[in-house]
């Protein structure tokens, strides 16, 4: 398995490993967070269609663009541990 470099440090850390053991960082936040937004967009779409009279075709548009960022989250974090 080829090593990744790390974000803050660059210097090589294994793709299995979750913190950088030189600086600490943490190797899948940026994964996680795009999974989050993409949860936070479906709701909101959701509530916002729901609750707030917003047109059908934009609450459709953040309900896809939430699907959409939870799949690249996912796919980030699969292909990381190949």
């Amino acid at each position: 398995m080829a090593p990744m470099k790390c974000p803050k440090c660059h210097r090589e850390v294994s793709k299995k490993t979750t913190f950088c053991p030189h600086c600490g960082t943490s190797l899948v936040t940026g994964y996680k967070n795009i999974i989050y937004t993409g949860g936070l967009l479906i709701v909101f779409a959701l509530i916002s269609w729901k609750y707030f009279d917003t047109d059908l075709y934009m609450a459709e548009l953040m309900f896809v663009a939430g699907i959409g960022a939870i799949v690249r989250g996912l796919i980030g974090l699969l292909k990381r541990d190949e």
